[in-house]
């Protein structure tokens, strides 16, 4: 899995960064492995916001961040609540929020959680399985 990270203003990189994780998801799951976890250490200074991208590239170091925006798809619970902690923006310095993806075939399930507990609703889509997927990370501003 490569991490990658850019900046929106150089000159203002603690203000303006982006952590791209990309994974090609057939390459780490072979067999009964179908659970790909996500975990922000607790050392992260700042509390990222999540979200999926669904976008074709060639190589992810030379993507054009200005472009990420037409791009970029926030969860979306529909009627559903989500999380009290998710909604009120209930989190701090320290806390740990895991992202788990679950692969069926050619549907993704994604959920959210806070401290191993208190769980989003899985969100689902399908996929082409041969297509590179990533996490795109966007540190609050």
């Amino acid at each position: 899995m490569e991490l990658a990270q850019y900046y929106h203003d150089p000159y203002n990189k603690e203000g303006s960064a982006v952590t791209i994780c990309d994974a090609n998801i057939m390459k780490y799951l072979s067999g009964k492995h179908r659970v790909l976890h996500v975990c922000f250490l607790k050392s992260l200074r700042r509390v990222p916001i999540m979200g999926l991208a669904s976008y074709n590239y060639d190589d992810v170091w030379k993507i054009d961040i200005a472009q990420l925006s037409s791009y970029y798809s926030p969860f979306n619970f529909g009627r559903e609540r989500g999380p009290k902690w998710l909604e009120r923006g209930d989190v701090a310095i320290g806390d740990v929020i895991q992202i788990e993806f679950k692969f069926d075939g050619d549907v993704l399930y994604s959920r959210m959680g806070k401290g191993r507990k208190d769980w989003t609703l899985c969100l689902r889509t399908r996929f082409d399985p041969s297509v590179k997927i990533s996490l795109v990370i966007e540190s609050a501003k």
